[in-house]
């Protein structure tokens, strides 16, 4: 450490001690006199008025307390918008407040506080000089407010008026439009003082026409109006009352007539020429291959399925219906409903219905779109729906508070079924709704997931927290391959599937009561649940199960008995052994179909959603109280649903349980113990419960029931209780 380092790391005082030990400060040309141990400033503390200047001085100091004339401070501002400082130490006051000036030396420091008082405007100054202003020229007033010294006060807002606003208009912000001939005032008015200008507006200076639209293409036997536009020497808009002649080169191929309309006769060019004060303005004209009368869109209405695309066919014609080889542009009335590209490929996108638009030049023809909802395949949510479509598209409705339904085209919540954002080239075979999320299988078996993600159901790694656009599923680490599935199911915040060619089941999301099976802490990555191999997975509100080669195993919590007995479980764990072939969890009870078609159910049973007639909840896996040969089963929060048999139609739904808001599929809020058939006879070849309703498909149609508030129904009124269509069908 040198003796500059040294004596900087100690105080003042000591430095003093030290001096006065080695013999004062009297040395002469002593070099360690130099050696800066301390700053001071004057005045330390000082008050100024607005736009007023204050010199501030910065002694060095050695450790003898000597001032150090050669020291040269560095001076800084805390708040320069309310005082400046220069390298002398003169200081500005620029605007009301408080500021810390400090001054700096070797690294010792001081500063003075300065309180900077507002000024009093004594006088306001318009700076725009503009005492003459040519008809419809628009002029940016400014003005200054200054001090009794003529020091400018920042931080003043002036308001402006006008004599005579009929000749002269100027708004608050001080911009003005000359819009008659005469004479006005202008006042700009700050804290009481006031300046003035007067202005005359004349006859506008006309340097410049401009004729608009420049190089304008018109089809022949079409016309169209040109306009005029007056610039003065500076180029600013300006009116002009006088006459314009109107003149063509060709009059052979387009013709002007005195107020500008442009007539094209034949194929060619023209330049059309407006004089006016004495100076002419150009623009070229090109007639372009003309005679279409009309345009024709094959078909009286275009359907295309929401979330699908189609083509239209559409070509212009002549006077005669002849059709003409001319390029087509494309419009929807409606672009949240359907859009459509400059080949007039058009996407359904929302269901509902618009009007799809083909134009060339002025034109044009309209034809009805509607965009109607069409699925292979539906799947129920907590609180909203989702669907396939034939060719594999997906599409969503009802509650989109978390993004599930894949779109910024819904907000909140949308009865109509939207399109989720996926690329156009995206096909998918499966779909799947959970409580806020929503997921789809491709092909090949890449899962792609959407809406929350607050517990990592998404199975992205843990971002984003809402994910409004699908999301692939990460690979974990463990495995060196892609991670492809069969088979996905969604709870209320996780996530399991199947991975393709395996009976291994991988599980992601909110792991708590053990869930997951494999992990007592939220996972945002698939992880494997070891134990028996796993055909077919489903997941419930906290629970999972699975079926095995020796029954059905479950895993997860298990206050009700959902899990089987012995409370919550964190890995798999046998329910029941023998042979099933479906399985459906609601929020805490279970059911499964066995081989022989029959139905049994287990966990919780406050609504009768067991189904063997009582309201006592039970671990042991029972029989429902119908003998019938069921083929798909699904269960919500305290319902259950399944399809089966009454005498030789084998296409019945059945349903038990709650019935709070008709999900039950009959009339009335009051439950069932035991499976009803639901209203009407609507034959189902598969249904899918959500949270507090149903949807199921009926050959090519969609019918859902039960609770309808949020659109997870596809409809909001109905004439009662029961399987109703889905809006767009």
């Amino acid at each position: 450490m040198d003796a500059r380092s040294l004596l900087k790391k100690l105080s003042p005082p000591l430095l003093l001690a030290l001096a006065a030990a080695c013999g004062g400060g009297g040395g002469g040309g002593d070099p360690e006199d130099t050696v800066v141990v301390s700053v001071e400033v004057a005045p330390e503390h000082a008050e100024i008025d607005e736009g007023k200047t204050l010199q501030l001085t910065a002694t060095a100091k050695n450790a003898a307390g000597q001032a150090i004339k050669s020291a040269q401070p560095n001076w800084v501002s805390s708040d320069r918008k309310v005082a400046t400082v220069d390298p002398t130490g003169l200081v500005k006051a620029l605007a009301a407040g408080d500021a810390e000036l400090r001054a700096t030396v070797d690294g010792f420091s001081a500063t003075a506080h300065v309180v900077v008082n507002r000024g009093h405007v004594a006088s306001v100054v318009i700076t725009t000089q503009a005492s003459e202003l040519g008809l419809g020229r628009t002029v940016q007033f400014e003005a200054e407010a200054r001090d009794a010294g003529g020091m400018v006060l920042q931080g003043r807002t002036a308001r402006w008026t006008t004599s005579d606003a009929s000749v002269l208009d100027i708004d608050e912000n001080g911009l003005a439009k000359a819009r008659a001939l005469g004479r006005a005032d202008i006042t700009a008015e700050v804290e009481g003082a006031r300046a003035e200008i007067h202005v005359a507006v004349v006859e506008a200076t006309v340097a410049v026409v401009r004729v608009t639209p420049k190089n304008p293409q018109i089809p022949e036997g079409k016309s169209q109006q040109l306009s005029v536009t007056y610039l003065d020497g500076d180029g600013n808009e300006v009116e002009w009352q006088g006459t314009v002649s109107w003149s063509s080169s060709d009059v052979g191929t387009a013709t002007v007539s005195p107020s500008g309309l442009v007539t094209a006769v034949k194929l060619g060019q023209a330049e059309i020429s407006a004089s006016a004060a004495g100076k002419t303005g150009k623009t070229a004209v090109e007639v372009v291959p003309g005679g279409v009368a009309g345009i024709k869109i094959v078909g009286a209405e275009i359907l295309v399925t929401t979330g699908e695309a189609t083509g239209v066919e559409a070509y212009a014609i002549d006077d005669m219906g002849h059709e003409l080889e001319r390029p087509l542009t494309w419009e929807s009335s409606d672009p949240n409903i359907v859009s459509v590209d400059a080949n007039g490929r058009v996407s359904g996108l929302k269901t509902g219905e618009t009007q799809l638009i083909a134009r060339y030049g002025d034109v044009s023809q309209s034809v009805p779109v509607r965009s109607v909802f069409r699925v292979a395949t539906v799947a129920a949510g907590e609180r909203h729906s989702c669907g396939l479509t034939p060719i594999g598209r997906v599409v969503c409705f009802g509650s989109n508070d978390q993004k599930q339904l894949g779109s910024e085209r819904a907000s909140g919540e949308s009865v109509a079924a939207v399109a989720v954002d996926f690329a156009p080239e995206m096909r998918f075979s499966a779909v799947y709704a959970g409580g806020s999320h929503s997921c789809a299988l491709t092909d090949e078996g890449e899962a792609w997931c959407w809406g929350s993600n607050a517990s990592g159901q998404l199975g992205t790694g843990g971002t984003p927290s809402t994910a409004v656009r699908p999301v692939k599923v990460m690979t974990p680490d463990s495995l060196q391959d892609p991670l492809l599935f069969d088979q996905l199911t969604l709870g209320a915040e996780h996530t399991c599937g199947i991975r393709k060619g395996s009976f291994s089941a991988f599980c992601w999301g909110n792991s708590a009561n053990g869930r997951l099976g494999h992990t007592a802490t939220p996972s945002s990555i698939p992880g494997f649940v070891s134990g028996p191999s796993i055909t077919k997975v489903k997941a419930g509100g906290a629970h999972t199960c699975g079926i095995g080669p020796s029954g059905i195993h479950c895993w997860g919590k298990s206050d009700a008995g959902q899990a089987g007995a012995g409370g919550d479980a964190t890995t798999p764990r046998l329910v029941v052994g023998g042979s099933f072939i479906d399985i459906a969890l609601g929020a805490n009870h279970s059911c499964a179909i066995a081989q022989d078609r029959q139905v049994m159910c287990w966990g919780a049973n406050d609504f009768g959603q067991l189904g063997n007639g009582t309201v006592t909840s039970t671990s042991t896996p029972g029989p429902i109280s119908m003998s019938s040969s069921f083929r798909d089963l699904t269960a919500g929060n305290g319902f259950t649903c399944a399809v089966g048999m009454i005498g030789a139609d084998a296409s019945v739904a059945f349903c038990w349980g709650d019935n709070r808001e008709t999900q039950l599929g009959y009339a009335g809020t009051t439950g069932n113990r035991a499976p009803n058939p639901v209203n009407g006879t609507v034959q189902f070849d598969g249904i899918s419960a959500g949270g507090s309703h149903v949807c199921g498909l009926s050959g090519s149609r969609t019918y859902c029931w039960g609770r309808a508030t949020e659109g997870q129904t596809g409809w909001r009124t109905s004439d009662g209780a029961g399987p109703h269509l889905v809006d767009g069908q």
